[in-house]
């Protein structure tokens, strides 16, 4: 029986950058409730659907492949990555396609610019392959 991944929506709470021409959109967040690197085989995905980007978790940037098709997500196994406390930066490669907010603070990530989620996939039982 295969059960459904947990998701986290990192939709809410990213610091825009300082300049409106670009720059990093930031978020940071804590560790899932699991552990990365579980013996027991649980994961966490990093999962990007969004306009062309640079995605960075923790000072490592993961890379898309270069012929990812608009509209697919691109998932990246950080389940090694993850600390207490983890930053989680959006360098998105044209400035013009980005959305500055005019104000300070925590803002929503545009959906211009995508949406971002970790799905943790717990392991099956023992004996399950």
């Amino acid at each position: 029986m295969a059960h459904e991944p947990h998701r986290i929506r990192l939709s809410a709470a990213w610091e825009p950058p300082a300049d409106p021409a670009g720059g990093d959109w930031v978020r940071r967040f804590g560790r899932p409730a699991v552990r990365g690197a579980a013996p027991d085989g649980s994961r966490v995905d990093l999962v990007w659907l969004g306009i062309p980007a640079l995605v960075i978790v923790n000072g490592v940037t993961l890379h898309a492949p270069a012929t990812a098709a608009s509209g697919v997500p691109r998932r990246h196994d950080v389940s090694l990555l993850l600390r207490e406390r983890n930053e989680l930066r959006v360098r998105v490669e044209s400035a013009a396609a980005v959305p500055v907010p005019d104000r300070h603070g925590r803002v929503d990530l545009p959906t211009a610019i995508g949406r971002v989620w970790l799905e943790i996939t717990a392991a099956g039982p023992r004996g399950t392959p």
